[in-house]
């Protein structure tokens, strides 16, 4: 009895390591290759050409201004530029008359009178300290006043130069009234004028946004599942599909929408390209680290594992490998070398033949 337990023994573990090696290899002839319909392809590395495509919308860039609101509420009365306009930093792009600033107007004048007074009274008691005729505590209140005079007219001063009102604008303003009540719009920053968002004639409360300019490289936004978001990096080539500008990868949210679970990325263009603000472009994104693409009807997916069939000069290797889903394909980074064949048509028949299933 014991020994017939031994051979059994024997025999059981000769059985597992034959069913453990038909789960690596398959032995297949040439006549049976074209009998089952099994082709094969060749794999390659992937480049510029291959990874996911998602639909991305093209935006100013976010970490420069690309926003003018209006700071004061008002009426436009004119714009001196077009969309499509390179404006210069400073340089006016529209009017607005506004109530609201002829009254800070207004403050200013009489916070440069007021400054011109002080200064006036600051140099005289200067001239009767010196004589004796002051004490110094009435020296000391007059610098005070003199300093808060000053102070006065910086803040009023500050507030006519964010309603766009140069020096000489502002020595026009007291010599003649010239600009009383106006609002002048200009450019922050250096850029190319995308949309003029009120009308002539409209009405602008506080807030409004007014023109929205590129003053940069474009930049674009796409929404990933966060699965496939944590594959990409910040630094990392990516391109458009119909064309060949290239881009980099800037930043990704690190948060998903609850909703959704998607993650928004964000991609700066290379050079300057002529797209605009708002269109939809395919852009296509490329994994780090480069590999090996695999056609999608080549991998046969058992449970968790995702499997491959390689060309063998006796027949077919089954290789489990970690593969990253790059559009309708599969990228490798590892397990496999570029050149290596691998079958992507019979491939379901191969999987029945490794689970023992049959064939011919």
């Amino acid at each position: 009895m014991k020994k017939f337990l031994e051979i059994g023994v024997i025999y059981f573990s000769f059985l597992l390591s034959m069913g453990l090696n038909a789960q690596e290899r398959i032995a297949l002839t040439n006549d049976e290759v074209a009998r089952f319909g099994i082709e094969f392809t060749p794999v390659r590395v992937i480049d510029g050409n291959a990874g996911m495509r998602v639909p991305a919308t093209v935006i100013n860039s976010p970490l420069s201004l690309s926003t003018i609101t209006a700071r004061y509420e008002g009426v436009v009365t004119g714009w001196e530029v077009a969309p499509g306009d390179k404006v210069s930093q400073n340089q006016l792009l529209g009017i607005i008359n506004s109530q609201e600033l002829l009254g800070i107007q207004q403050a200013w004048i009489m916070a440069d009178s007021a400054l011109k007074e002080a200064q006036f009274n600051l140099g005289k008691d200067e001239m009767l300290l010196a004589e004796g005729v002051i004490s110094e505590q009435r020296m000391i209140q007059t610098r005070r006043d003199f300093q808060q005079a000053r102070i006065n007219d910086q803040a009023a001063r500050q507030r006519l130069q964010v309603a766009g009102f140069t020096d000489d604008q502002m020595q026009a303003l007291l010599e003649s009234g010239a600009g009383l009540g106006q609002y002048f719009i200009r450019s922050p920053v250096a850029g190319t004028v995308s949309h003029l968002a009120q009308n002539v004639g409209t009405y602008v409360t506080d807030n409004s946004e007014l023109v929205s300019f590129n003053s940069g490289n474009l930049w674009v936004r796409a929404q990933l599942p966060a699965r496939l978001a944590q594959q990409l990096q910040a630094g990392q080539k990516a391109s458009l599909a119909d064309s060949n500008h290239s881009l980099t990868l800037r930043q990704q949210d690190y948060a998903a929408d609850e909703n959704s679970q998607m993650i928004d990325v964000y991609a700066e263009f290379d050079q300057l390209v002529a797209r605009l603000p708002g269109q939809v472009v395919s852009l296509l994104l490329t994994p780090q680290g480069g590999g090996v693409l695999i056609p999608g009807e080549a991998v046969v997916h058992s449970g968790d594992l995702t499997q491959v069939f390689v060309r063998r000069s006796d027949g077919v290797e089954v290789r489990t490998l970690e593969l990253i889903a790059v559009g309708n394909a599969y990228l490798a980074q590892n397990g496999i070398e570029a050149g290596s064949e691998v079958v992507t048509r019979g491939a379901a028949q191969l999987k029945g033949i490794q689970l023992g299933l049959g064939g011919e």
